[in-house]
């Protein structure tokens, strides 16, 4: 019998959990049923504890609850209707056997082991397993994959998302937070709007939430992405959480900025750079602009790939390559003062360009199709 677990937060918790479930079972076909019981009533013990800890009942606390024995664990779930009140009775029952580990317990009882009890403590353990899966969200609000859902596909319910964060713990809105930029990351269709917005939306709605360290793990990625993972990735993540860079060294800043506008590249008369449009309209050059400054070793290619726009821009063919341009430009404009600007653009090179550059800046009729 298969148990995926998906339901238990704590990933470690999880792999013991499927551990111990694929062993009672081939345990039970093995005829060893002592270690069947011995197994069942750890794995109820895990699944209360697990329960409890990443949603402490009100008066307790996580420390509390790591210290109550097996029986007062079965005790405070029946509580606060966890588990019903006949499966207390019988995990109390198997508690009693799971404590013939220690042989002197087994001496002393009077019970005999055998193939019936086995049977029953395995089923004791999937019915907890079934009711620690359905309480949830009963007991301690939505589960992030119902919730995610229906924010997918019902956008009516966006509207009322602060109301929705109100009913899920914290350990949900964690990961409900990752299913948001999971959906990002995995996507193919690296073009598609709607699931850009879609992401941003749930990124805003829940960064003041979501505990720091989930997005602190985001951010490390993105150096290994750089340096030896995806460049679709490094980007994807720089779009989603390249202005939090202040986790990293300046030297790890300066390494992941000098890649990106390495990936940015520059302007050309020949060949269309699909980056240009990608980088600003995504927000990225925004990025990139607020660690701009002349004294980062990248401030001569930020500059560099404008020269490149004015230069070129007036030979691109197609117009809506010179509005990809033209959008890059402006933004790339942003992160530099108007002093710097002033500077730039009056650079004896580039006058011969710039009255059909300053056309192109300012054509209202120019579009992107």
């Amino acid at each position: 019998m298969n148990q995926d677990f998906n339901f238990i937060q704590d990933q470690i918790f999880k792999r013991i959990l499927i551990r111990d479930y694929i062993e009672m079972n081939n345990c039970l076909e093995a005829k060893a049923f002592k270690a069947v019981l011995v197994l069942s009533g750890s794995i109820i013990e895990a699944l209360l504890l697990e329960f409890l800890l990443n949603n402490p009942p009100s008066g307790t606390t996580k420390n509390k609850i790591g210290k109550l024995k097996f029986i007062e664990l079965i005790d405070l779930s029946e509580s606060v209707g966890l588990i019903s009140k006949t499966t207390k009775d019988l995990s109390s029952v198997i508690r009693e056997y799971r404590n013939y580990v220690h042989p002197n317990k087994e001496l002393r009882s009077k019970s005999e082991i055998n193939e019936d009890k086995a049977i029953i403590a395995c089923r004791l353990v999937n019915m907890v397993i079934n009711s620690v899966e359905h309480k949830h969200p009963e007991l301690y609000g939505s589960k992030a994959e119902d919730v995610f859902s229906k924010l997918q596909t019902d956008a009516h319910s966006r509207k009322i998302i602060r109301h929705i964060l109100d009913k899920m713990n914290q350990n949900e809105i964690d990961l409900l937070y990752q299913k948001f930029i999971s959906f990002y990351l995995n996507s193919e269709e690296e073009d598609n709007y709607s699931a850009r917005t879609f992401v941003q939306f749930g990124m805003e709605k829940l960064e003041t939430v979501v505990s720091e360290h989930i997005i602190k793990s985001y951010v490390l990625k993105i150096e290994k992405e750089i340096t030896n993972g995806s460049r679709e990735q490094a980007e994807k993540l720089f779009q989603l959480f390249g202005d939090k860079l202040h986790y990293y060294s300046e030297e790890v800043q300066n390494t992941i900025l000098i890649y990106m506008y390495s990936c940015l590249g520059t302007c050309s008369r020949y060949l269309n750079n699909p980056n240009l449009l990608k980088y600003s309209s995504r927000g990225i050059i925004d990025k990139m602009n607020s660690y701009l400054d002349s004294s980062k070793p990248y401030y001569k290619t930020h500059l560099n790939v404008m020269r490149t726009i004015v230069e070129n821009i007036a030979d691109i063919k197609e117009d809506p390559d010179k509005y990809d341009a033209r959008e890059a430009f402006k933004a790339l404009k942003n992160g530099i003062s108007d002093e710097e600007y002033n500077k730039f653009i009056g650079q004896e090179a580039l006058q011969p360009n710039i009255p059909d550059f300053n056309k192109i800046l300012n054509d209202k009729e120019l579009f992107p199709f």
